[in-house]
């Protein structure tokens, strides 16, 4: 019998933990720039929207945290960023305000693993983080660790290709955005950047996801941030 998701024990106790080191490998960040999110490192306030958003808001109140708690989500390839902004979607359709980023801390980042033991040794089981379970109760274990645990996000897999995903909070050391002798700052406007789009193209296709360039009146995203439904 697979046991259901409970509620978090608080306060909760330690568990397995995951570092991300300055000096390895960098993540993706896939992102619609607009006025919700005016750059790469930019952490949400307006919440809670997503898995592990973590704002102190009453349930079904979604505005802006009034404690300044905010959120920033990167995954390990760019398939899972991908996955994880279009996978519930019949395509992903791009436009000239998505961005895709590879990001790295400036210091010792130190989440809380959910993979493996991970989660049960908070009290959680792994569907926290790749399972069929409510945003409510999601995040509601996002609140417990984030205020019982010295770490400053979650490392989870995810509920569309099963990828590494980071959710960062507040709480984190800065990060940056990368930078290549050869190609500069690694932050590409994914419509104007061939040889990404290129690879999007081709992650997307592994996960059955069409990928279609369209015009700002046309983006889903774009409409929301204009007021649209």
């Amino acid at each position: 019998m697979v046991r259901r998701l409970p509620p978090p024990r608080r306060p909760l106790e330690g568990g397995n933990t995951w570092q991300w080191l300055p000096e390895a490998k960098p993540w993706f960040r896939l992102y619609h720039c607009g006025t919700r999110c005016p750059d790469a490192l930019h952490r949400r306030t307006f919440g809670p929207l997503h898995r592990f958003d973590h704002h102190s808001l009453p349930a079904g109140v979604t505005a802006e945290d009034p404690d300044g708690r905010s959120v920033l989500y990167v995954g390990s390839t760019l398939g899972t960023v991908g996955a994880e902004v279009f996978g519930d979607l019949p395509e992903a359709t791009i436009c000239k305000n998505y961005r895709v980023t590879l990001v790295s801390p400036l210091s010792p980042l130190t989440v809380q693993s959910l993979v493996g033991v991970g989660s049960m040794k908070i009290g959680a089981v792994p569907a926290l983080g790749s399972g069929l379970v409510s945003r409510k109760e999601s995040q509601e274990w996002a609140r417990a660790i984030y205020e019982d645990l010295p770490v400053c996000g979650v490392r989870y897999r995810t509920s569309h290709d099963e990828g590494f995903a980071l959710a960062i909070w507040d709480n984190s050391p800065d990060l940056r955005v990368v930078e290549s002798l050869a190609d500069g700052v690694q932050d590409f406007q994914l419509v104007r950047a061939p040889p990404v789009l290129r690879r999007f193209r081709q992650a997307m296709g592994i996960r059955g996801i069409a990928v279609k360039i369209v015009d700002a009146a046309n983006c889903r995203q774009c409409g929301r941030e204009a007021g649209g439904p």
